[in-house]
């Protein structure tokens, strides 16, 4: 959710200055801040924004799947599942460390989340679709 709302604000304020309205929502900024949006907005390309949506998109696959193996460790009281869930749960916080500390690329970072993503949800969907079939 937090880094949904500052890209929904972002394409609101693009599609504001397409349509030539930008003033009326940039009313309450001061006008270097204006200048600032002015330019991020117009460094934006469909690559960006598509980019920052698939890591949107991977990070909420990640934690409805983390959750799930939270749930189901703690529903079981599986202490192996607990640990392997606090385990995938560091594992999947690191790379945004060090991304934040400047040791990763972000196309890295957001390759990584993405295979994570994609894995645990092939996981638990190839899980799910197995149970319903037996």
């Amino acid at each position: 959710m937090i880094g949904t709302l500052p890209q929904a604000r972002a394409l609101y304020m693009a599609w504001m200055l397409n349509a030539g309205r930008f003033h009326e929502i940039a009313a309450g900024y001061t006008p270097i801040a204006q200048q600032q949006i002015l330019r991020e907005l117009e460094a934006l390309t469909f690559f960006s924004a598509a980019y920052a949506g698939i890591e949107r998109l991977t990070a909420l696959f990640t934690q409805i799947a983390l959750s799930l193996i939270v749930w189901r460790a703690v529903s079981q009281r599986k202490w192996k599942l607990i640990a392997l869930a606090i385990a995938l749960h560091a594992l999947a916080d690191a790379p945004a460390a060090m991304l934040q500390a400047g040791y990763l690329p972000p196309p890295l970072v957001t390759g990584f989340y993405t295979l994570l993503g994609a894995c645990l949800f092939a996981a638990f969907a190839q899980r799910f679709f197995t149970a319903r079939s037996t």
